[in-house]
């Protein structure tokens, strides 16, 4: 199972773009937690999150 990092380098992406999806990936993240106005929860949020991205 690849992470989404290596997902991308197998992809052919240059590092610093990995970074950069990275970093979107996790402030689309941080924005929905902020405008819904609840706690972070893994479970509701993102159910196959450990199986699609390798976490």
């Amino acid at each position: 199972m690849l992470t989404f990092g290596a997902l991308l380098r197998a992809n052919g992406l240059a590092p610093k773009s990995v970074v950069g999806a990275a970093m979107r990936k996790l402030a689309h993240l941080i924005f929905g937690i902020v405008r819904s106005g609840m706690p972070f929860n893994a479970q509701m949020a993102m159910p196959e999150l450990d199986l699609q991205d390798g976490i």
